[in-house]
């Protein structure tokens, strides 16, 4: 008796595991498949349809214009993706010199939609650096993967363009105008090289080539109007001297 009822347990148990077995190869059939994402896209659509402006409210300090920022980008879409049953993930890719982000679009029923992979490139190797360009990669995928535009897209552009200038360094030409203008003003290239955390003044990066050189010419200026004041106290000390 005791082998019956244990022959009859383990029937149990393998019938059960058999439709356990057919479940999963039924929610994994390319026929269930094709639903879901068809599910997946009909609710993206709806969504799309319901995405908000994308208003500029931050300013670009280099450019002194108006952009829309990661903020603003995120709050013109996901009122209407979770309405619509999506949640919202960008997960961090870094390559070598490069940051950004894949944008997700995953729907309740368990279907991703990807926006794709979208990388900038990192300006200093910091945290300030990789966080900038990891921003930046945010911002400009999600607007691309929602097919979201501002009112011009030409708010960060021109941060874009600094991010990729500030990966090359100064030119031959401009290492010998940063030496001469130092030795003009007084200053060593140590103290240039320092205050840009590098070792030799090939290695600054060309963004802060103008900076440079117009604290140099101001240096030089405070040079020359003190070497001139000197010159008119000797003269004036000398001509006392004289009539004395």
């Amino acid at each position: 008796m005791n082998d019956v009822i244990m022959n009859s347990d383990a029937s149990d148990t393998e019938r059960a595991a058999s439709q356990d077995r057919a479940a999963t190869v039924a929610a994994y059939s390319p026929q269930n498949d094709f639903k879901l994402r068809c599910e997946a896209l009909r609710d993206f659509c709806a969504a799309q349809a319901e995405f908000g402006p994308v208003r500029k409210s931050s300013t670009n300090t280099h450019l002194k214009t108006l952009y829309a920022d990661l903020a603003e980008v995120i709050a013109a879409v996901t009122p209407a993706l979770n309405k619509h049953n999506f949640a919202l993930m960008q997960l961090p890719v870094r390559e070598a010199g490069y940051m950004g982000c894949e944008t997700l679009f995953i729907h309740a029923n368990g279907y991703v939609l990807s926006g794709g992979v979208f990388i900038v490139p990192v300006g200093k190797g910091d945290a300030q650096g990789f966080g900038g360009a990891l921003t930046y990669a945010r911002r400009y995928g999600l607007m691309a993967a929602a097919a979201l535009a501002a009112e011009d897209d030409d708010g960060n552009a021109g941060a874009i363009q600094l991010q990729q200038q500030r990966l090359r360094t100064l030119s031959s030409t401009q290492v010998s105008v940063v030496t001469q203008l130092a030795k003009a003003a007084g200053v060593g290239t140590d103290r240039i090289c320092a205050r840009y955390d590098v070792e030799k003044l090939s290695e600054v990066s060309a963004a802060d080539y103008a900076e440079i050189e117009r604290t140099l010419q101001k240096k030089i200026k405070e040079v020359q109007e003190t070497e001139v004041k000197a010159a008119k106290t000797r003269g004036a000390a000398n001509a006392a001297a004289a009539v004395a």
